[in-house]
């Protein structure tokens, strides 16, 4: 399982979402330090990205928000920054969502050793329109 520094309940307050200058990838910054680095460790990345930091292709349909499937795509980690790199590019006409899972009681650890824990998982996200 996932074993997050404590720092991770605070990045919800502090985490943006961007593109990068061409529009090609969605950065995530604002992480602390602690954080850049348990991920660059990590020999599983994408798996574990793919739950703190995931992507969607948001659906046209409102009662769908919420269910829609992960946007292929790999994420790398450089200056601080996380960034996804969607497989096939995005879309001109499309809307994707971008979220950050932080946990709001639990500690990170206990969280993602046992996702049974009651507790609240807090969720920034943004929506990018190309």
């Amino acid at each position: 399982m996932y074993a997050f520094p404590a720092c991770v309940q605070r990045q919800a307050e502090s985490v943006n979402f961007s593109l990068n200058k061409d529009s090609t990838q969605i950065v995530l910054a604002g992480l602390d330090y602690d954080l850049i680095q348990t991920f660059k460790a990590d020999s599983n990345l994408k798996q574990l990205l793919e739950k703190v930091f995931p992507v969607y292709l948001q659906s046209a349909d409102e009662s769908l928000i919420g269910f829609e499937k992960l946007e292929p795509g790999n994420y790398q980690v450089t200056n601080g920054l996380v960034e996804f790199i969607p497989a096939k590019g995005f879309v001109r006409r499309n809307t994707y969502r971008a979220e950050f899972h932080a946990p709001a009681y639990y500690s990170a650890m206990q969280v993602f050793k046992d996702p049974a824990l009651p507790g609240k998982i807090k969720i920034v996200s943004k929506t990018f329109s190309f």
